[in-house]
């Protein structure tokens, strides 16, 4: 169960994040590329990955 709620906030902090984004056209006419995905993004998403495993890890020594 608490893996579960765990992913389910993992995803809902990665599809907030993402979603944070601006959307729309590009504001200086196609020549700048897109907002890149910031490595705070990418922390994120290892954190909870590496929390999971750990979560998993412990639950297997019991």
């Amino acid at each position: 169960m608490k893996i579960k709620v765990l992913a389910l906030f993992l995803a809902l902090v990665v599809s907030l994040t993402l979603n944070a984004q601006p959307s729309g056209g590009d504001p200086n006419g196609g020549n700048a590329p897109g907002v890149p995905i910031t490595g705070i993004e990418y922390l994120l998403g290892a954190g909870g990955l590496y929390g999971i495993k750990r979560m998993i890890s412990g639950r297997k020594k019991k």
